[in-house]
């Protein structure tokens, strides 16, 4: 979850779609 929330932060500010994917996944 720790992994999912850094990847949330980081994708609102730089990859939108890369938030997308790893949550598809």
């Amino acid at each position: 979850m720790s992994i999912r929330t850094i990847c949330c932060i980081g994708a609102g500010y730089v990859g939108g779609p890369t938030m997308a994917v790893i949550a598809d996944r």
